[in-house]
């Protein structure tokens, strides 16, 4: 937790009086040039801001250089929370972190994928912090607001079971870079509690999702596929449409929802959405609790997702060709 710069902190600080501070910092006469500066000096330093009553936060809200729909969606979400709290809110480029004291800010949300940075957050700044989506690399001092993959999982599998479907495959590509298995563990125990198991597998691929990998798994008897991440849905019906095999009349696909792309495809997409507006309240919640200089939850609730029912999905066909047809 950061602690908090109080006047009276700055003002020991500085070896002057509080009220000398108040001066200082508010621009007002009485106070000797050495002084102002040297309080000035110390309030940049130690990033102090007057979280009295009378004071409009200001925050930071720490993007990837590379923006996609599920940050771009978090950023709105985030930026309409900050005018209905009437908080100030500013979108800064992870190029930039290091700049983030110049700027005074209150506090920042991260929605970074790679959360190495804050790790040694405290020691650089004393600023209070929440992390959205962590996928797992969350350091102990900072709090993180995360979707529900238990429950996310949960949605999927009855759906799909539900359709008759018990060969069900959760497709993560996992990139060199990144290799994380966030809801790896909870989609296998949903799976169980759904005795959907041996028959429904996670499968890691490095990727690409090519026909050629979706034959594979359909040669093994697989109907329904799960596909992590937003940016492989089209390439995901892509290469399942040139195996052949038809969605959803055959093949019952899921994946994750695109804005104002996902209800417009043909046919429209069976997706999972994540409450952005969710966890923008919950993450500017927590803020204001910091800001009080409460400590975080030891572990915060996750933030449950959504399911859309749409064309993707049907039922079971156990007509459909055999696993050793293709």
């Amino acid at each position: 937790m950061t602690r908090k710069i109080t006047m009276e902190y700055l003002a020991r600080e500085a070896g002057c009086s509080k009220s000398q501070v108040s001066r200082a910092l508010n621009g007002r006469e009485n106070v000797a040039p050495e002084i102002r500066a040297r309080v000035r000096e110390l309030a940049a330093r130690l990033h102090y801001r007057n979280l009295a009553r009378n004071h409009t936060p200001n925050i930071a809200l720490v993007l990837p250089m590379k923006l996609d729909h599920y940050n771009m969606s978090l950023a709105e979400a985030c930026l309409e929370e900050a005018a209905r709290r009437n908080w100030g809110c500013m979108i800064i480029d992870s190029r930039q972190c290091a700049r983030l004291n110049e700027y005074h800010f209150d506090g920042a949300i991260s929605a970074l994928f790679d959360q190495a940075w804050p790790r040694h957050w405290g020691e650089l700044r004393n600023l209070p912090l929440v992390t959205l989506n962590s996928y797992g690399f969350r350091p102990d001092h900072i709090l993180s607001i995360d979707p529900d993959p238990f429950a996310e999982a949960m949605l999927v599998l009855e759906h799909l079971k539900s359709l008759g479907h018990r060969r069900i495959a959760r497709i993560h590509v996992e990139a060199p870079e990144h290799a994380y298995h966030r809801g790896s563990a909870e989609f296998l125990e949903a799976a169980r509690q759904l005795e959907l198991l041996p028959d429904t597998e996670n499968i890691d691929t490095p990727g690409p999702l090519t026909p050629e990998f979706f034959t594979a798994l359909l040669t093994r008897g697989f109907r329904a596929f799960y596909v992590i991440h937003q940016y492989l849905a089209i390439p995901a019906t892509r290469a399942l449409a040139l195996t052949g095999w038809r969605v959803p009349e055959e093949v019952s696909l899921v994946t994750y929802e695109l804005p104002r792309l996902s209800e417009n495809l043909t046919p429209p997409h069976t997706t999972l959405d994540f409450d952005y507006a969710g966890m923008a309240e919950r993450a500017f919640q927590q803020l204001a609790l910091r800001f009080k200089g409460e400590a975080p939850p030891d572990n915060a609730p996750k933030v449950p997702v959504l399911l859309n029912v749409r064309g993707t999905t049907g039922p079971f066909n156990p007509s459909s060709r055999s696993p050793d047809c293709n």
